[in-house]
């Protein structure tokens, strides 16, 4: 699997200055895009889920809200952990169903081995405060509001899925 932007997020070597640029130039004309009335539907006919103990969590709802403002369709999916230790036609079914997953609660090291045996994207929070791409808030202009997370959040979004 070729190590995409979302990789490199996760990564302890984390993103480089040019990936940085590229993600908060990419939100910044999905933020400019919404102010004029226009939704970027670049995720048409994609289909991600949202695997979540409570699938009614602030993580999981502004995860589904950056996606759909794209176009995706997002199921939500009750977490089940013995998908991580499943074996085989398990695992790879979850391929076959969505084009990513975001997994609230699972350690980055866990998203990506799952990442690495499916072959999608398998994000861990992407648009929670606390995710490394929080960071990226500072290098949005002035005044920064709530819904800039979500912009990163649908740049990782549209850079990861093909």
């Amino acid at each position: 699997m070729k190590h995409s932007l979302h990789y490199r997020l996760l990564s302890p070597r984390g993103l480089s200055a040019a990936d940085a640029n590229a993600l908060v130039a990419t939100a910044l004309g999905l933020k400019r895009a919404a102010a004029q009335g226009l939704a970027p539907t670049l995720l048409r006919g994609k289909h991600l889920a949202v695997f979540a103990d409570d699938p009614a969590c602030e993580a999981a709802l502004a995860f589904e809200q950056a996606a759909s403002r794209l176009g995706a369709r997002v199921s939500h999916v009750r977490a089940h952990e013995e998908l991580l230790r499943a074996d085989g036609s398990h695992v790879i079914v979850l391929a076959r169903l969505y084009d990513a997953i975001e997994w609230e609660g699972l350690s980055p090291e866990a998203a990506l081995r799952l990442q690495d045996r499916i072959g999608i994207p398998v994000f861990n929070g992407l648009a929670e405060p606390g995710h490394p791409l929080a960071g990226l808030l500072s290098r949005m202009p002035e005044p920064v509001s709530e819904e800039d997370i979500l912009y990163l959040a649908q740049a990782v979004l549209m850079n990861s899925i093909n």
